[in-house]
């Protein structure tokens, strides 16, 4: 899987450690949607929590949290629903919902990757 996509052409150890953020914010993501199965959420309520319990830096710009949300949706762990809601955490426009994938719900709920992510 893909974490870190190096638009901006970086280099070194500034290209490693942009790409250990990335999956560092994948991860708490992650972890984010395995503590919470039935939930469905907008990219903007998943920053506004993260950013609420303090376990994503104030800094992080939505993008990121896009991003990572599009990475793990493309890697099979969450799910894109058909509906959009007015995120009260958003910009005032429809955002999609996102969700575990029912595969990894299933491997949730069965104890299975529980403690993949554990971050908290």
């Amino acid at each position: 899987m893909k974490s870190y996509y190096n638009t901006n052409n970086l280099s070194g150890s500034a290209l490693a450690i942009a790409t250990e953020d990335a999956v560092s914010q994948e991860n708490l993501i992650q972890s984010f949607f395995n503590k919470h199965p039935t939930g469905e959420y907008t990219a903007s309520d998943v920053e506004y929590e993260l950013k609420k319990s303090g376990k994503l830096h104030d800094r992080t710009p939505i993008t990121s949290i896009r991003r990572a949300i599009t990475t793990l949706m493309k890697d099979g762990r969450l799910a894109k629903l058909d509906k959009t809601i007015i995120s009260p955490h958003g910009m005032g426009s429809p955002e999609h919902l996102y969700q575990l994938a029912p595969s990894w719900k299933k491997a949730v709920a069965d104890g299975v990757q529980q403690d993949l992510f554990n971050h908290e």
